[in-house]
C-alpha cells in the first residue's frame, strides 16, 4: 500500500476527533479521511504534533480515537533553522505567506519514506516546494494551492523557479490555473473545486428547535471569516432592509472598523455545529465576496447549498466558474461591492417563496456532486498518476 504524507500549517489533530465523533465537518481535511480507505495516509501539521490516521493502530489519544500517535519536534532547534535560513525564507514571505521552513526540515525524514507527499494551505506550500527544489527529497510533490501568487508577493521569476519544483499543483478554480499558465506551468495544474462534508451539513435529524423557519420572517444569514468576504457591502445592504434580521458569523477581523446596522447581529468564531443550527434556520444565505481572482467563499457556498438554503453569491470568478454558476438557476448572482444589487436581491427572494423553494433545490443537486468525498476520489487519481 503506497504511504502518503500530508502536511498542514496548523493543528488538524482536533479536527480528526471531532470529525469522527460527528461534531465537525471534515471540510478542512482535504480528503485526507477518506484517501486512508486506499493509502497508508500519516499527516504532520503546525502543532509539533505527528499523527498516523491509520485506523489498524492502537488509539493513544483518546481511547475510543482512530487517529493516533504523536511525536513532538524540537522547538528550539526549529528556531534556529528558520533563523538560519531567513535569508531564503524572506524571498518568498508575502503579506499573506509566512513560510516555517525550519519545521519542515525536521519532518524530513517522513517525506524521505514517502510514496507522495501533499501540502495544504499556501504557507506550508512554498516551504516544503524549497526543500523538493533542492532535491532534499524525491517524493512526488502535490500542492494545493489557493493562490499561486498574490500582489505582495516578490520576485514572480523566482516563484516560478520554486513552482517549477512541484509535480501537481492542485488549484481550487479556473481562475487559479490561468496564473499557472502565465508562469509557463499550465502542465503541473489540475483544477479541482473544494468540497463540503455531505455528511454534517444537513438538516434531517436535527432536533425540532432547529427546523427550518416556517413563521414567514425571513432571516438572512451570512457566513465566513477569509480575508475576501465583503460585509461592509452586506451591512449598507442590511441598513436597508431595516425589516429583515440579519446574522454574520466570522471572525473579528472581518467586521474591524466596519459599522455594524441595527438589524444585524454578528457572532465570532461560531463552532461549525452551532453554525449548521444557524444555517437551518435561515430564509436565506449571502456570500458577499471581493473580486480578488481567486478561489474564495466555496466551502460556504457548499455547507449552505447541502443544507438546501436559497443563495445570493457575488459574481466573482473564484466561485462562479469552479461550480458553473448561473443567475437564478442554482443562485442568485449579484455584481461584487454593489449595494443595490444585493438589496434587491434579498427583497426579492423575501417575497418569492417559489424562487427560495427552486433555489434551494437545484442548489442542493449541485452541492452533492462536491462533497469531500468526491474530491478524495479526484485526488486519488492524482495521487497514482503522480507516484
Amino acid at each position: 500500500m503506497k504511504k502518503v504524507v500530508y502536511l498542514f500549517p496548523t493543528n488538524r489533530q482536533k479536527l480528526l476527533e471531532e470529525v469522527e465523533y460527528g461534531i465537525a465537518p471534515d471540510n478542512n481535511l482535504y480528503g485526507l479521511n477518506h484517501l486512508q480507505k486506499f493509502f497508508q495516509v500519516d499527516t504532520f501539521d503546525g502543532a509539533q504534533v505527528s499523527l498516523n490516521v491509520n485506523p489498524k493502530q492502537t488509539p493513544v489519544v483518546r481511547q475510543e480515537s482512530r487517529w493516533v500517535g504523536q511525536e513532538k519536534i524540537n522547538v528550539k532547534l526549529e528556531r534556529v533553522l528558520n533563523l538560519l535560513f531567513l535569508p531564503l525564507v524572506w524571498f518568498f514571505n508575502s503579506r499573506y505567506t509566512k513560510l516555517n521552513l525550519g519545521r519542515v526540515i525536521l519532518v524530513l525524514p517522513r517525506l524521505w519514506r514517502a510514496d507522495a507527499v501533499i501540502t495544504c494551505v499556501d504557507s506550508i506550500n512554498k516551504a516544503v516546494a524549497i526543500l523538493k527544489k533542492l532535491n532534499l527529497f524525491f517524493a512526488p510533490l502535490i500542492c494545493m494551492e489557493g493562490n499561486v501568487m498574490d500582489e505582495t508577493e516578490k520576485f514572480p521569476r523566482l516563484h516560478q523557479w520554486l513552482w517549477s519544483g512541484v509535480d501537481q499543483i492542485i488549484t481550487h478554480a479556473p481562475v487559479d490555473q490561468e496564473k499557472l499558465v502565465r508562469l509557463g506551468l499550465g502542465d503541473r495544474g489540475v483544477t479541482i473545486p473544494v468540497g463540503s462534508d455531505g455528511d454534517f451539513w444537513h438538516t434531517s435529524g436535527l432536533p425540532r428547535r432547529y427546523a427550518p423557519r416556517n413563521d414567514g420572517q425571513t432571516l438572512v444569514v451570512s457566513v465566513g471569516a477569509d480575508r475576501d468576504r465583503d460585509y461592509q457591502t452586506l451591512f449598507l445592504a442590511a441598513s436597508q432592509l431595516k425589516q429583515l434580521k440579519f446574522l454574520v458569523c466570522c471572525g473579528q477581523k472581518s467586521v474591524e472598523s466596519l459599522e455594524i446596522p441595527e438589524n444585524v447581529e454578528v457572532r465570532i468564531n461560531v463552532s461549525a455545529l452551532e453554525t449548521r443550527e444557524i444555517l437551518s434556520k435561515a430564509g436565506m444565505v449571502v456570500l458577499p465576496l471581493q473580486e480578488t481572482f481567486r478561489a474564495s467563499g466555496q466551502l460556504a457556498l457548499l455547507d449552505a447549498m447541502l443544507m438546501e438554503k436559497p443563495m445570493i453569491v457575488s459574481k466573482t470568478r473564484g466561485v462562479v466558474e469552479a461550480y458553473g454558476l448561473v443567475n437564478m438557476n442554482q443562485v442568485v448572482l449579484v455584481p461584487p461591492g454593489d449595494v443595490k444589487s444585493l438589496a434587491q436581491a434579498i427583497e426579492q427572494l423575501k417575497s418569492n417563496k417559489n424562487l427560495r423553494c427552486r433555489l434551494g433545490v437545484a442548489g442542493k443537486k449541485l452541492a452533492v456532486g462536491y462533497t469531500t468525498k468526491k474530491y478524495a476520489e479526484k485526488l486519488k487519481k492524482v495521487i497514482l498518476a503522480s507516484s
